[in-house]
């Protein structure tokens, strides 16, 4: 899959459920300032040294959840965070929107049974009913889903489509059946390795509008999408060798000229992702001078297809509120199924 996209759609609201916070501001100043909610999850014991076991290391967010699990959990997260975003753009009533949400996909720990169905009534249910809801969009490719719902929404804006689109993901890591899976393929930090997943969860959505129709009814511009790119990575046993991520960052920052590069990613603690992206680097990135890694992961664990939600909300906020200390921020994720994305997240009204 080759997919490239440039232009500007402009991001007017932001709405997030994490483990360090329930709306989008709270929880990207938390992990600035590097609260981290990883702690001990009650679901499952594995091995951290020879004959002594503990519970499995990762994040859950509070309150929401209570105990829910499964598409339940899911339908929390998106009726929160897509409340949080529509009310943050202050979207006028008759609005027509369509939207995009990132899922897990299909194969992988098969974690959420029969999330399709459930997971567009659970969007159809968020949406306010002032709104016109045109049509909801799934796409369930894995870690990189939000960014490739953000750069389809995109798209549609450019074409002229429509002038609002909602963008995000949803997942989680964190509950009995994705971490026995997790457990069974070797990927949790059980002894005697010393990298693995550390699981999580989130939700989250981005509002994305046309920049003339944001300017016409007076919005607040918090950050622009001005590039995004996809490619598709073969799975099969073998390492990603970095040629499908590399394509996909070359297209997103073409033009780019800063001395100063910030990235925030989807890494997750597993070795092979940090191996993918040093491949890359050579071949995807512009000509740099110092270059910052976020991953968000560090603070709220693997949150799977929310991921790139995760990552987009940090670099717009990093770049309205100044401490980016440059106009561009790239964004990337790579899933398990091989979908490879890269976002260019830029400064309003900057270069």
């Amino acid at each position: 899959m080759t997919d490239d996209w440039t232009g500007q759609v402009a991001i007017t609201g932001m709405g997030l459920v994490t483990p360090v916070g329930l709306k989008a501001d709270v929880a990207v100043a938390a992990m600035r300032a590097g609260i981290s909610r990883l702690g001990e999850l009650p679901y499952l014991d594995i091995e951290v040294d020879e004959e002594e076991f503990a519970p499995v290391i990762g994040a859950e967010t509070p309150v929401i959840p209570g105990g829910r699990t499964g598409t339940e959990k899911l339908a929390a997260f998106i009726a929160h965070s897509i409340a949080d975003a529509i009310g943050d753009a202050r979207l006028e009533s008759q609005t027509a929107v369509e939207v995009f949400l990132g899922t897990a996909g299909d194969r992988p720990a098969e974690r959420v049974l029969d999330q399709t169905p459930a997971l567009k009534k659970a969007l159809a249910d968020a949406v306010p009913p002032g709104l016109q809801l045109r049509d909801v969009h799934l796409l369930p490719v894995g870690r990189a889903a939000a960014l490739q719902a953000i750069r389809s929404a995109a798209e549609l804006i450019s074409a002229g489509d429509i002038h609002v689109a909602i963008a995000g993901g949803v997942d989680s890591w964190a509950q009995p059946r994705s971490l026995l899976w997790l457990r069974e393929q070797k990927r949790l930090r059980e002894f005697p390795r010393r990298t693995g997943i550390l699981p999580g969860e989130a939700g989250g959505f981005v509002v994305l509008e046309s920049i003339s129709h944001a300017r016409s009814r007076g919005a607040g511009i918090q950050a622009l999408i001005t590039a995004a790119a996809g490619r598709s990575q073969e799975t099969d046993d073998s390492p990603a060798d970095g040629r499908a991520l590399a394509e996909a960052l070359r297209s997103a920052v073409r033009g780019v000229d800063d001395p100063d590069a910030l990235v925030v990613s989807d890494f997750n603690g597993e070795r092979y992702r940090a191996h993918e992206w040093m491949l890359a680097v050579p071949k995807g990135m512009w000509r740099y001078e110092t270059l910052r890694h976020w991953h968000p992961a560090e603070y709220i664990g693997d949150s799977g297809a929310a991921s790139g939600v995760v990552s987009t909300a940090w670099a717009a906020q990093a770049l309205q509120r100044g401490y980016a200390r440059t106009p561009h921020v790239l964004v990337w994720g790579a899933s398990d199924e091989g979908a490879r994305e890269a976002l260019m997240v830029s400064q309003a009204g900057g270069s």
